[in-house]
């Protein structure tokens, strides 16, 4: 009688042993942020046997290793936090411990060449640099290096961005400022009649309109850098044959904040000249107090230069 309840004792003790299994974890498992994670990856073996990705059905979202079956428990990766994922084999639970973390560095877009006429008082490099990122819609941007927008030349420059978690990312560029294109105002040929001139004066927009002077408007004195010196007692000069000129030219002041409009008039509204004339102002910044220099160019090789003066 002993020995059957023996016999039957091992029997049970064997069948509860043979319940038991043994688990082993990949160590520091880890889920980024956003991702869609098969929690099967994170079991390295199941009772000493490797597991392998023939041995994973992921449509059940579990791993079978000869007769046993694991149910792997799901993981959303919605927070960087430690999420608990819980495993399955006949009832018994096996617990992992999973951080849900933001290991990726942020994105910088920006071109490897950023080209910026001198003197540009609107241009601003934080604004041609976008920064994208996983998790992080509001990332920090800094720029290493500097430039000067009223030099030319080339000035290499390195983006930094960084994200709330800590992860930063680098792009080196350049910045080239270039020569600012000369805007071109043309004063027309004069014509002269009983001694009077007629200048052309530009419009607001820029374009020029002819207004005959008044016998005294064509008699301004021009400047040191001018080309020629004004003669005759009525105000008007008449072109010599066999010089060109350029007359009238002065130095002016003008108001800080002025409009490019208000100053081209006074730049250009005594000139005389004997064939079409480009002005040159490309230096001169309205919006800083300063003393500047303006270039007159003849189309017959005339030329002259005066003074703008901003206060």
């Amino acid at each position: 009688m002993k020995k059957i309840i023996l016999i039957g004792l091992l029997l049970i003790l064997s069948s509860c042993s043979s319940d038991k299994h043994e688990i082993v974890f990949v160590s520091d498992p880890k889920a980024a942020i956003g991702t869609d994670i098969n929690t099967c990856e994170y079991v390295e073996s199941v009772d000493g046997i490797e597991v392998t990705e023939s041995m994973i059905d992921e449509v059940e979202n579990q791993i079978i290793v000869d007769d046993v079956r694991v149910s792997c428990g799901n993981l959303i990766a919605d927070k960087i936090e430690t999420k608990l994922v819980q495993y399955a084999i006949n009832g018994t639970s096996y617990d992992l411990y999973v951080k849900v973390v933001d290991e990726e560095a942020p994105v910088i877009l920006i071109d490897d060449h950023i080209e910026v006429e001198e003197g540009n008082e609107y241009f601003d490099l934080n604004s041609v640099i976008k920064v994208s990122d996983n998790y992080d819609k509001n990332c920090t941007l800094s720029i290493d290096g500097d430039f000067d927008i009223d030099k030319i030349g080339k000035y290499q420059l390195k983006a930094v961005a960084s994200d709330i978690n800590g992860n930063e990312s680098e792009k080196e560029f350049t910045v080239e400022v270039v020569e600012k294109e000369k805007e071109i105002v043309e004063v027309e040929v004069p014509s002269y009649s009983g001694g009077s001139t007629t200048t052309s004066r530009p419009s607001s927009g820029g374009s020029s309109s002819s207004k005959p002077s008044d016998g005294n408007s064509g008699s301004s004195k021009p400047s040191d850098g001018s080309s020629s010196s004004s003669s005759g007692s009525s105000g008007s000069q008449k072109p010599s044959s066999s010089s060109p000129y350029i007359n009238g030219v002065r130095n002016i002041s003008i108001a800080k904040g002025s409009s490019m409009s208000d100053m081209i008039y006074e730049l250009t509204r005594n000139i005389s000249a004997s064939s079409s004339v480009t002005v040159d102002y490309t230096r001169v910044n309205l919006s800083v107090a300063g003393s500047y220099p303006v270039y007159y160019y003849g189309q017959d090789g005339a030329s002259a230069s005066c003074t703008v003066t901003v206060n």
